[in-house]
């Protein structure tokens, strides 16, 4: 019986989750720039992946376990075929519709069908213009973001924010939030249903939880 945890190989939560891990009784081996690592667990392995690919690789039961963005979790649509059992309560952002700081545009209100929005986000923004009755022309782009309205690709952008700075020094504004993200730890269906898996699963999450508490104290 082997647990796989998926977790982030780069970005700005890779580290604070390693080092939750770590306390957590979870100390990996890694060798050179391998995508797996045992841990000092012998029935608890560790996958790095990117954190948009974890919640496919869940889902799929290629992993029992990951810890990535709720908000990557709602982007590939799987909210519904995984099971989250933790929020980490970091890696903070919000996903937000943002204007050029010049334009007429200050809400929802002001948006309509028609415009074009840019964004890493294409599934969820599309969902959420839906949700308003808006039938917007979704541009997706893979970075730089921020730059598309002044370029004229595209009106507005959706994007993640945590401070609000990067569109604050792109002449940008948010007009509307989208959804709120923290880090998630997530698990496939059918592992936290296996008898054989459950216990571990449990431990795993019984040793994290006890950091995270640990940490607010």
């Amino acid at each position: 019986m082997l647990i796989l945890l998926a977790i982030p190989n780069k970005g700005r939560i890779s580290e604070p989750v390693n080092k939750i891990l770590e306390k957590a009784g979870l100390k990996m081996t890694i060798k050179g720039r391998s995508l797996f690592a045992k841990t000092i667990d012998e029935n608890i392995n560790v996958m790095f992946a990117r954190a948009r690919d974890i919640p496919e690789f869940v889902a799929d039961g290629v992993a029992d376990l990951g810890i990535t963005g709720y908000d990557l979790v709602l982007e590939r649509g799987v909210e519904d075929r995984i099971e989250f059992l933790l929020d980490f309560n970091f890696g903070k952002a919000n996903l937000v519709i943002a204007a050029p700081e010049d334009s007429n545009l200050s809400s929802i209100q002001d948006l309509k069908s028609g415009m074009k929005i840019a964004t890493e986000f294409p599934n969820i923004t599309k969902k959420y213009l839906e949700s308003k009755n808006l039938n917007m022309e979704i541009i997706e782009l893979s970075g730089a973001t921020e730059i598309a309205p002044f370029i004229g690709v595209a009106d507005l952008i959706s994007d993640l924010t945590s401070t609000g700075t990067t569109l604050k020094l792109n002449r940008l504004k948010p007009i509307d939030t989208i959804v709120s993200s923290t880090t998630r730890l997530i698990a496939n269906r059918d592992s936290i249903k296996d008898p054989k898996k459950q216990n571990k699963i449990n431990q795993i999450v019984s040793g994290i939880r006890s950091v995270l508490y640990a940490q607010t104290k």
